[in-house]
Formats: structure tokens, sequence, C-alpha cells
């Protein structure tokens, strides 16, 4: 076995891959448009970066941990791949022991609002994972656990420190605004999850949300309400900051999603019940949305250059996915032609 090998061996059962471009990203850009509203020069703040990833990665571990613990005899009845399959008991405690003691370390450090949404998220998600509350088998009750453990308490956590390390009266608006977007695009992801994952939790006897109504019907309620709601709200924090940057890149997405439909047949939606879709706006929040935020930002603080490049580097995964795709449709240029001359003249 290669070192490489032994390495991924040993750090899967953190799921750090599936964690950390879809929840940081967007929180990151969050915390960027707060520095805009804020008007701090985002190059101050990485002592503030430094310290919040400290409080957010032991959480994301115990999160990835405590739900392969609690998966897996599940897992083994779905025919599913845990990551803890084969590990043994005393691994898995001896990493949740490490997160508890980081995250009960950093508690010292924070004020009483900050503090409280921080001790949230870990409650919500133990109670979400641990049984017997176990809320991930308790329909609508798991949704919003999840909801508010992996989304809304993680972003408001990460403002409200922000406010707490500049010396900043909170903005209860601001708050709102951003926990009311983050509540919104995290039911998506999860109901996503549950849609994707409802044959397994059949076989399992795990008794999610959606296995208590038809497909139709939630992608309806998210379609027609959840999704519209989320935009709105977007476009009036866009609005807020006069991200104009923001608003263009929302349009090279709409015209990209356009191209990957036609050219390669590629399904999205507000949610979905299949992989092989794409969660609509899942790359501009991933991409775009941060890399907006931080170019207008460098309109006003010059070295915020040096924040672009260093973002690029941690989150570049899904830019490397884009620029791929790009050169993708480049390659397939005369598809694209024959496709808009269809649609132009009808031949």
């Amino acid at each position: 076995m290669t070192e490489k090998s032994k390495v991924f061996q040993a750090t899967a059962p953190l799921r750090i891959s599936e964690w950390w471009e879809s929840k940081f990203a967007p929180l990151f850009g969050n915390i960027y448009a707060t520095c805009l509203l804020l008007q701090i020069p985002f190059i101050n703040l990485f002592l503030y970066f430094a310290f919040l990833l400290t409080a957010l990665l032991p959480g994301a571990v115990f999160v990835s941990v405590i739900n392969d613990l609690t998966d897996l005899e599940e897992d083994k009845i779905a025919g599913k791949t845990n990551r803890l399959e084969g590990k043994s008991k005393l691994f898995a405690g001896s990493l949740i022991a490490i997160c508890l003691a980081f995250g009960i370390l950093i508690s010292f450090f924070l004020s009483k609002i900050t503090l409280a949404l921080y001790l949230c998220a870990w409650f919500v998600f133990a109670c979400y994972s641990v049984p017997p509350i176990r809320l991930k088998k308790r329909g609508i009750w798991g949704v919003f656990a999840d909801t508010l453990g992996a989304n809304v308490f993680p972003q408001l956590f990460a403002i409200s420190l922000l406010f707490d390390w500049v010396n900043r009266e909170i903005d209860f608006r601001w708050f709102g605004l951003i926990g009311v977007w983050s509540f919104l695009f995290g039911l998506r992801g999860i109901i996503s999850h549950q849609l994707t994952d409802r044959k397994n939790d059949q076989i399992a006897s795990v008794q999610t949300f959606v296995q208590n109504y038809k497909n139709s019907s939630i992608k309806q309620i998210f379609n027609w309400l959840i999704f519209p709601l989320e935009f709105c709200v977007l476009l009036f924090l866009l609005y807020s900051l006069n991200n104009w940057w923001g608003l263009g890149f929302l349009a090279v997405y709409v015209i990209w999603l356009t191209l990957i439909y036609f050219v390669w047949e590629v399904k999205f939606g507000a949610v979905i019940e299949s992989t092989k879709k794409r969660i609509l706006m899942n790359e501009y929040y991933f991409i775009f949305y941060p890399l907006s935020l931080l170019l207008k930002g460098l309109t006003i603080f010059p070295n915020t250059w040096v924040v672009i490049i260093l973002h690029s580097v941690f989150f570049s995964l899904s830019l490397l996915r884009f620029v791929s795709d790009l050169v993708r449709l480049f390659l397939d240029w005369k598809k694209i032609w024959l496709i808009i001359r269809e649609f132009l003249f009808g031949y």
C-alpha cells in the first residue's frame, strides 16, 4: 500500500471531501459579505480565519464520525459503505473525544451569543444522530436538526464571532438575512440527501422525512416555494452590498447551466433524487458567490488579492471542476454551434 493510500484510509472517517467545500465555501462567502458590510479589510482577519477554522473543524469531524458510528448497523443492512467499518470502537471513541476536547477548549474564548450558537451546533447534531433521541428517524425534526446543525448555527456562529472579533454590535437585520438564507439552502441540501438515499433508508427501516411523501409533491414545494424564497434572499444580500459582481456571475452561471443542459443533457433541480443530477445553485454558492465578494473587496481594499489567491487554493476542487467543464464545452463548440443555429434559424 502506498503512502498516499495509507493517508486516504486514515482520513476517510473524517469525510473531509464531503463537507469541506459544500459547507465552508458558502460560509466564507457570507464572512466576506459581512466584512464588506462592516468595511473591514479582509487581510486584517487572518487570525480570525485561523481561530474560526480551529473552532469549526472539530465540530465538522465530530459530525462525520458520530454519524457514521450511529449508522453502522443500518448501513450494513442497506449494503452501504461506512467509513468506520472495520475500525475499532476505541478508534471512533478517540476521535470523538479529541473533537469534544477541542470544542470545550474553544468555548472558553467565546462571548455569550457566539458561545450559544457554537454549542447549539454540537448539541443539535448529537440529537440528530445519537439514540435514543436520534432525530434523523423522526421525520421533519430530523430535517430541521440537520439544517440547523450543518448550516444555520455554523453560519451564524461565524458571523457572530466576526462581530465580536472587531468589537462591533451585532447587526440583527443582517444576522437574520444570513440565518434565513442558510436555513433555506440547508433545507434543500438535506432533502436532496434524503431523496437520493431513500431506497437505502427503506431497506434499513430508517423513517426519514421523505419516506412519507411522493417525490413529485416534495419537488413542487421546493421548486415553487423554498427555492424562490432562497433566491430572493440571495438577491437582497447582493443588493444590500451593491455587489454587481455577484449579479454578473449569476448571469454567467445561468449561461453555463443552459449550455451543459443542452450540450450534455445534464439535469438539475431545486432538490434532486439522483446523484446523476445537480442541485441548482450549488456551483454558484461554492465558486461564484465568494469570488464575487472578494472581487468587490478588491475594488475597495487592494491587498484583497492575497485572500483571493488563498481562497482559490483552499477551495480549488469546485473551481477546477468548473474550469474542466469549460474546457470540455470549448471542445464541443461544433455541437454548441448546431444547437444555437437550430434555435435561431430552425435547422
